[in-house]
């Protein structure tokens, strides 16, 4: 897995809590995605992984 999206509630300092973003060892300040700008996220990564 590359990143996930994340809404337990475990990272209180976090500024979006309880939402964050897990993505390379980080957890990130993240909103509630929606499914089109995941899947954008996905396509973006791929990308810059294949080139």
């Amino acid at each position: 897995m590359v990143f996930r999206y994340d809404n337990v509630k475990h990272h209180s300092d976090i500024a979006t809590f309880p939402h964050h973003k897990h993505i390379s060892g980080k957890i990130l300040p993240s909103i509630e995605p929606d499914f089109l700008i995941i899947l954008k996220e996905i396509k973006e990564h791929q990308k810059r992984n294949w080139l």
